[in-house]
């Protein structure tokens, strides 16, 4: 019947509410006068005050609205998955898979209680795709600028919906797609490659910058005076790190008890830092075993195209960091 799980009924909803009511009012929400005695809103990014979809609420009833504004972002999700996979693939059927299995995913599914996550994991299709063609060495002007456009609006879109680490992790992916393409250049090619590298890469931060400063502005207002400005200390870092054992849970969730309800062999083996209450969040995360099983299908079916490794290479990274 309704959304209704974690943050959706402590944080998003209720704020939600207020937010869609100040602008029905005419009144531009800055300030939230019912929580924690007050506290600003229009420069906390995780409010998502200037995230576009928000029209959605003026358009049904608010219990209405924020079920479609939740479903939106899966549809934008295997949309955009389609379109990157396409991209590389050049194969509608796997595109269409792809979508699918990005759209159904179980971080995904799970995430959408967060609507921050939602929003950073729905347009992060599109910012690879907009990243894998300013990479793709076209060198028409109007082509290149509007590539970089793409990869702007999809960081921006992130940025106004709450998730600016991932548009951190955006960046630095860029960079190294981007230094990719340099490798296999002679000098008298890789000075100029190397000049328009550097100006695809300045005109996506301009045009982001440009995009994001009517927020970014009271965030960096809003930023000194949060207790993570303080920094986090490695105990801290750690806690929230996944044990080794938790990726055999991913595949095979079973295998020492029932994960999502805490009935866990495993715990009688390992310490409490796979059970603490600050990691079970990850236990809900479900993969399953189809999806390494897929994985390990596509490495060996067929020779793999450069664009193919970078991404291995990436998930290979992302797997090892977590």
């Amino acid at each position: 019947n309704t959304f209704f799980y974690s943050d959706t009924t402590y944080l998003f909803r209720p704020f939600k509410v207020f937010i869609i009511d100040e602008f029905k009012n005419l009144t531009f929400p800055q300030w939230n006068p019912f929580f924690n005695g007050g506290m600003p809103l229009l420069s906390d990014p995780v409010m998502q005050v200037f995230y576009p979809l928000n029209i959605i609420f003026f358009l049904f009833s608010f219990a209405s609205a924020y079920k479609i504004f939740v479903m939106v972002h899966y549809i934008i999700a295997g949309f955009f998955s389609y379109l990157l996979a396409m991209e590389i693939l050049s194969d509608r059927k796997a595109s269409i898979f792809c979508a699918i299995s990005y759209s159904f995913s179980g971080y995904l599914i799970f995430i959408h209680y967060n609507l921050p996550f939602l929003a950073g994991g729905a347009f992060l299709p599109l910012f690879f795709y907009g990243a894998l063609k300013i990479s793709s060495g076209k060198t028409a002007f109007t082509s290149s600028f509007s590539n970089c456009a793409i990869t702007s609006l999809a960081m921006a879109l992130q940025f106004f919906g709450g998730d600016i680490e991932i548009v951190y992790l955006e960046l630095l992916i860029l960079v190294f797609l981007l230094l990719s393409n340099l490798s296999q250049q002679n000098n008298e090619g890789l000075i100029n490659l190397i000049k328009g590298t550097a100006g695809k890469f300045s005109t996506v931060i301009l045009i982001l910058a440009g995009t994001v400063s009517a927020l970014a502005v009271p965030l960096l207002y809003l930023y000194p005076a949060t207790t993570r400005a303080k920094g986090i200390n490695y105990s801290e870092i750690y806690k929230f790190s996944f044990h080794p054992l938790h990726f055999f849970e991913f595949a095979l969730p079973n295998l020492f008890g029932n994960a999502t309800k805490s009935e866990r062999v495993i715990t009688a083996i390992t310490d409490n830092s796979i059970n603490s209450a600050s990691g079970e969040w990850s236990s809900y995360i479900y993969c399953g075993s189809i999806v390494f099983l897929f994985f390990i299908f596509s490495i060996l079916s067929r020779k793999k195209k450069k664009i193919e490794i970078f991404f291995i290479g990436l998930f290979i990274f992302s797997f090892l960091a977590s």
